[in-house]
């Protein structure tokens, strides 16, 4: 399996995922597509402009693992096993989530995991941190 390591700055959500991520049907898809049953919400970084954004870009439409909705009140989804690594060389292994809707931002990754990735990595909003995705 291939990776790329994408560098990007922690930013806050808007609190949509919480919902999602706690939703039975989504975490049941969670748990047979990565082995994750996720902490509530991701952890959102904004990607820093750089080569590997493009071939991130190319790839997150076609590769991954296809997540379908769970109802019709969320969308279909792909999902990247990944490892998100803080400055402090602090590592945690999660998924990235990719929602398939048209217009979603290019420089954006939602990541899930088992724990509070935050926490676990002792990061802050403004903190740059690597994720290593398997494409």
């Amino acid at each position: 399996m291939d990776s790329l390591i994408l560098k990007g700055r922690l930013v806050s959500g808007q609190g949509v995922a919480k919902d999602f991520t706690r939703e039975p049907s989504a975490r049941e898809g969670f748990m047979k597509a990565v082995g994750i049953d996720p902490y509530p919400g991701t952890l959102n970084l904004a990607v820093a402009d750089q080569p590997e954004r493009r071939l991130w870009i190319e790839r997150r439409g076609k590769a991954g693992i296809l997540m379908p909705a769970p109802n019709a009140k969320f969308c279909d989804g792909r999902l990247f096993r990944a490892v998100v690594r803080a400055p402090s060389a602090k590592s945690a292994p999660g998924a990235v989530v990719v929602p398939m809707v048209p217009g979603y931002p290019e420089d954006q990754l939602e990541i899930i995991a088992t724990v509070a990735l935050r926490a676990a990595l002792g990061a802050a909003d403004g903190d740059m941190l690597d994720v290593i995705i398997e494409v």
